[in-house]
């Protein structure tokens, strides 16, 4: 099976191999394949979630091609095509779709839950891959959670109903408020590094430091718009030249995602090119969800290993 898949991060980020070539006539018409509506039309977490109301900052997000619209899918066309005409010439029988993803070979959405001391994120995807084998297409649908706090990373896989990491029955709910220290001025952080500079001890540190420095993602000053919520635009250092772009507002800023200067890390929109990007195309700050929606691993949920939470 060769999958077209995007490089995976934490935030699982997803990519594909262009091949730049024209498709050949007679590629059958885009044609929604039933995956895609049940992965990414199914219910939002949040919809059927019980227990106490808990005030939390909601983002969803979608995928799109990181090469441009249709270009990792055109690559997969032309790849069947190629899978077709080798078989062809070795005498093998094959079996390629009549039907093709609307959008890309992978497609994905994330619905994030931001409360003050503890959030969690849902993957919901499916990827599409050639099967070498008859030249189909291969669906690989991934469906998958992590919970997070001060406390550790539960990863949940939600097709295999496991969980590991650091999970728990209350699911980080006594996860204390992380405060995180005020930013130095340029100012200051110039008279730091000049005092280890001038320390023959330190010196290697202070270089080491700067170089961190002039590397690091800088705020563009540019902001953007998602579903009436703003945020601000970061670029990332070179080579990848990364944008990604942080939520503004809201009654409160989760402690996992608070910088320095105590802004959101909120993720609205995340473009790294050649390798992945999501949009928000959901965003309610302040809204109350049920409790439930933390705890997805507590119904008949195991770890591999086999050993209790």
């Amino acid at each position: 099976m060769t999958l077209f898949s995007m490089k995976p991060g934490r935030f699982r980020i997803f990519g594909c191999a262009v091949l730049g070539a024209a498709l050949l006539a007679g590629t059958p018409a885009f044609a929604k394949r039933p995956i895609e509506d049940a992965v990414l039309k199914s219910p939002r977490p949040h919809e059927s979630a019980g227990g106490a109301k808990i005030r939390v900052h909601y983002v969803s997000r979608h995928t799109l091609d990181p090469f441009g619209p249709g270009v990792s899918l055109k690559a997969l066309q032309q790849s069947v095509q190629q899978c077709v005409a080798s078989h062809a010439r070795g005498g093998k029988q094959s079996n390629p779709p009549t039907s093709w993803p609307e959008e890309a070979a992978y497609e994905g959405r994330v619905d994030s839950y931001y409360a003050r001391n503890r959030g969690i994120a849902y993957r919901h995807g499916v990827q599409f891959g050639l099967n070498p084998i008859d030249c189909s297409l291969m669906e690989l649908e991934i469906s998958e959670a992590t919970l997070y706090s001060s406390y550790g990373i539960c990863f949940i896989n939600l097709k295999r109903k496991t969980y590991q990491g650091q999970c728990d029955f209350m699911a980080h709910e006594r996860a204390p408020v992380t405060v995180v220290p005020p930013p130095q001025s340029p100012s200051q952080q110039a008279a730091d590094l000049a005092r280890m500079k001038a320390n023959p001890q330190m010196a290697a540190m202070a270089a080491a430091m700067e170089g961190v420095l002039a590397t690091a993602a800088k705020p563009t000053g540019a902001v953007k718009t998602f579903d009436g919520a703003k945020c601000d635009v970061i670029a990332g250092s070179v080579p990848n030249r990364s944008t990604q772009c942080f939520l503004r507002g809201g009654s409160f800023v989760p402690s996992a995602q608070a910088t320095e200067s105590g802004s959101s890390k909120i993720l609205l929109e995340i473009d790294t090119p050649n390798g992945g990007k999501e949009v928000a195309d959901r965003v309610k700050l302040d809204t109350e969800v049920g409790a439930s929606v933390f705890t997805p691993d507590l119904q008949g949920f195991t770890r591999p290993d086999g050993s209790d939470k």
